[in-house]
C-alpha cells in the first residue's frame, strides 16, 4: 500500500493487517511510572559501538486530564554539528493514552510545509515483538544527503488521554537500542570524500502528569518486563484466501453548481477488514468534503480514502458514501473513477489490488467548460511529461520552484534529471510535494534526484516537489530553467522488480523564475485583484470578496502573527493588493502563508501588502489566506 495512503491514518490499516509478531524487532523491557512524586522524563543512550555523542532527542514534559488531547513534539537539542540520519523511537502504552495521528515536522509551525524535517521525516507505528500488551513504538526516521543543523521538531504526535484514566504521572519512553542499528548519521568530509560516522544519540522521553495525583495517592503499579526471548506460539492455521476479485464502482449523481451532492463508492468480490482508494476528478470544479460507510472508521485526505472496519474484522462489502461540493463555476459532465483500489483481509493477512468503474457527475448552472480528470493510462506518446512550474521572486530571496510530473501512466518510483539555469543558478536543495519521497540535489553537478519514499510506483498525476533557488542582490529580469537527460525507474506489477526508464520515455518542460523588484522598486499592482480595505465591513455587493483582517492579543515588544481571512470568495483569485493602516504608524514586517500555498510581498516603505497563490492558481474556497 503506498506511503501516501498509510501517512492518511498514521499507518493503522497497514499495521492492523500485521495480526503476527514483527520478528525483525527485538524485545524490550517496557515500563511506565504511576503516582510517583513527579512526572519522570526517562533518559537513555544509545550505545553504538565507535560512535561518538550525538543530539538529544526530548519528548518534553505535559499536564494534562483525562480525555483531553495533547501534542508531544519530538525536538533535537545539543545539534550545533548536526546529523543527517536519526532514528527514533517512542514506546506508547495505548492502554492509556489513545494515538490520535503522527505528522511529520512543527505542525504548529506555519511554514512547516517547507522545512528539512517536514521533507526528510518519515514515521511508522507497529507493535515490537514481546513488547507488552497495547504498549506501542512510534518510529520517527529522519534521513538526507546534508546534516541538519541547530535544534528542530522532526515530529508532531497527538495523543488523548483515555476517559476513565487514573489520575497519575505517566513515563513514556525511547527504546535506544531501536532495531539494533545505527540511531544516528552524521556526514563528514575527509580527504575529499564525504563518510558517514555514527552517533549515539541520548533520548528524553514524554512525561505525563493525568489530572492531579496529589489528591489521590497510589502506590505504583509492579509490572513484569516483557521476556527478551518471544513464546512460542502455535501459528494459527490459515483459511485460504478469499474467493473472487476486488471491484468497485461509483454510481452515477447531479448536482446544481455551487451546491453539495454524493455519490457512492460500492466495493465487494473479497472478503476484508480494511480498504484504500485514490480518486480522480476535477478538482477544479469538485471538491470531496467527506467520506463514511456503516462499519467502518473512513479518513480522508485530498483524494485519498482510507476505510478500517470497527471492529476490526473481514466483512464481504462497503458502500461508502462520498460527499461532494460542486464549484460556482461548474457546468457540464464529470467523470468521478479510481485510480488506485487496495483492500486488506485479516483472516489471510494478505492484501489485495482491484479495480472500479467510473462514475459521471452531471452539474448545472455554472459557466466553466469541463475538462476531463486525469488518469493512469499511457498518453499517446507514450511519455512521461516533466514539467517545471513558474513562480515570482524578489532580488536576494530563495524560491521554491514546483516540478509537476504529467500523463505518468503505469508511474515511476525513481528520477534523474539535469538542470540548466539561465546565469549559471544552481538548486540548493528539493523539497517534497504532493507525495512522500526524498530529493538528492547534486552539490556541484547541475542535476537531481527524485527518490519514491517506500520505492513504489507514483500512478497520479501531481507535483513530485519544489527546487528551492535562491535569486542573486544583483537579478535580472527573467531566469529560465531547463531540465534534460532523463534516467528513471519504475516498479514493474508483474514481477515486482525495479525496471530501468530511458530518456525518450520522459518529456520535459521548461519553467521560469520572474525577478518583479529590488529593495528599491514599488511592489507590483495586479489588475485583477479587488480593492478592499482591511476591515470586515468592506463589501458593496453580495458577490464582493470579503477579506477580514483578524483580531489577536499580545504584549508590549512582542511580535504577533495577525490572520488574514477570505470568505465569500466565489470563483476565486490568484492574486491580491491592498494598503492598509493601523493606529500609531505600525507597520508589517513580512507575511505568512495560511491555508494555502502562496507568497507574500510588504512594501518597505509604503503600507501595503501583496498575497500571491503559489501555483498562481485560483484560491476557490474560503480561508485563512
Amino acid at each position: 500500500m503506498s506511503r501516501k495512503i498509510r501517512k492518511v491514518v498514521a499507518s493503522t490499516l497497514a499495521l492492523a493487517m500485521m495480526t503476527g509478531p514483527a520478528g525483525s524487532f527485538p524485545a524490550i523491557q517496557v515500563t511506565q511510572t504511576i503516582a510517583s512524586a513527579a512526572a519522570e522524563q526517562v533518559v537513555s543512550t544509545t550505545s553504538a559501538a565507535g560512535g561518538i555523542a550525538g543530539p538529544t532527542v526530548d519528548a518534553g514534559v505535559y499536564s494534562v486530564k483525562a480525555g483531553e488531547t495533547f501534542k508531544i513534539k519530538l525536538k533535537v537539542t545539543n545539534n550545533g554539528e548536526g546529523f543527517n540520519a536519526l532514528n527514533s523511537w517512542l514506546d506508547v502504552d495505548t492502554n492509556v493514552f489513545e494515538i490520535v495521528s503522527t505528522e511529520a515536522g512543527d505542525t504548529d509551525d506555519p511554514e512547516n510545509d517547507d522545512s528539512l524535517a517536514y521533507s526528510n521525516v518519515s514515521l511508522n507505528t507497529f507493535q515490537k515483538d514481546g513488547a507488552a500488551a497495547g504498549v506501542k513504538t512510534i518510529l520517527a526516521l529522519y534521513s538526507d544527503t546534508n546534516n541538519l543543523t541547530g535544534d528542530a521538531v522532526i515530529a508532531t504526535i497527538t495523543l488523548k488521554a483515555k476517559d476513565g484514566v487514573k489520575d497519575g504521572n505517566y513515563s513514556l519512553a525511547f527504546d535506544a537500542k531501536g532495531d539494533d542499528g545505527a540511531m544516528g548519521n552524521r556526514i563528514v568530509t575527509k580527504n575529499g570524500e564525504r563518510q558517514p560516522i555514527v552517533l549515539n544519540p541520548t533520548y528524553r522521553g514524554a512525561a505525563v502528569t493525568v489530572g492531579n495525583p496529589s489528591d489521590q495517592p497510589q502506590t505504583p503499579a509492579t509490572q513484569t518486563p516483557a521476556t527478551q526471548t518471544p513464546a512460542t506460539q502455535t501459528p494459527a492455521s490459515q483459511p485460504p484466501a478469499s474467493s473472487g476479485n476486488l471491484t468497485g464502482s461509483i454510481s452515477n449523481a447531479s448536482a446544481s453548481a455551487g451546491g453539495t451532492f454524493s455519490t457512492t463508492l460500492s466495493i465487494s468480490g473479497i472478503d476484508f477488514a480494511g480498504f484504500a482508494a485514490e480518486l480522480n476528478f476535477d478538482s477544479s470544479a469538485l471538491e470531496l468534503t467527506k467520506a463514511s460507510a456503516d462499519g467502518f472508521d473512513i479518513e480522508i485526505k485530498d483524494k485519498s480514502i482510507v476505510g478500517l472496519a470497527n471492529p476490526y474484522k473481514d466483512l464481504s462489502s462497503a458502500s461508502v458514501k462520498l460527499e461532494f461540493k460542486a464549484s460556482s463555476s461548474a457546468n457540464g459532465n464529470y467523470d468521478v473513477s479510481v485510480s488506485s483500489l487496495e483492500a486488506a483481509s485479516k483472516s489471510t493477512e494478505k492484501e489485495y489490488k482491484g479495480s472500479a468503474s467510473k462514475g459521471t457527475v452531471s452539474v448545472s448552472g455554472g459557466s466553466q467548460t469541463p475538462t476531463s480528470a486525469p488518469t493512469s493510462s499511457n498518453p499517446a506518446s507514450g511519455a512521461i511529461e516533466i514539467e517545471i512550474g513558474t513562480v515570482e521572486g524578489k532580488a536576494g530571496e530563495k524560491v521554491k520552484v514546483p516540478v509537476y510530473a504529467k500523463n505518468v501512466g503505469e508511474g515511476f518510483s525513481a528520477l534523474q534529471f539535469d538542470y540548466d539555469i539561465t546565469g549559471g543558478l544552481m538548486v540548493g536543495r528539493g523539497v517534497k510535494g504532493d507525495f512522500g519521497c526524498s530529493w538528492t540535489v547534486g552539490a556541484q553537478e547541475k542535476s537531481a534526484q527524485f527518490l519514491e519514499a517506500d520505492g513504489m510506483n507514483i500512478t497520479m498525476d501531481g507535483m513530485i516537489g519544489k527546487l528551492e533557488i535562491e535569486i542573486p542582490a544583483d537579478a535580472v529580469s527573467t531566469y529560465e530553467i531547463k531540465i534534460s537527460n532523463f534516467e528513471g525507474s519504475r516498479v514493474d506489477s508483474s514481477t515486482g522488480k525495479q525496471v530501468k526508464l530511458e530518456n525518450s520515455q520522459f518529456k520535459a518542460a521548461a519553467g521560469k523564475i520572474t525577478v518583479y523588484g529590488g529593495t528599491d522598486d514599488p511592489v507590483p499592482t495586479v489588475a485583477s485583484s479587488p480593492t478592499v480595505k482591511p476591515t470586515s465591513t468592506s463589501q458593496s455587493s453580495a458577490d464582493a470578496v470579503q477579506i477580514e483582517i483578524g483580531t489577536v492579543e499580545g504584549t508590549p515588544g512582542e511580535k504577533v502573527k495577525v490572520p488574514v481571512y477570505a470568505k465569500n470568495i466565489g470563483d476565486g483569485f490568484s492574486a491580491l493588493q491592498f494598503d492598509y493602516d493601523i493606529t500609531g504608524g505600525l507597520k508589517v514586517g513580512r507575511g505568512i502563508k495560511g491555508d494555502f500555498g502562496c507568497s507574500w510581498t510588504i512594501g518597505s516603505e509604503t503600507k501595503s501588502a501583496q498575497f500571491l497563490e503559489a501555483d498562481g492558481m485560483n484560491i476557490t474556497k474560503d480561508g485563512m489566506i
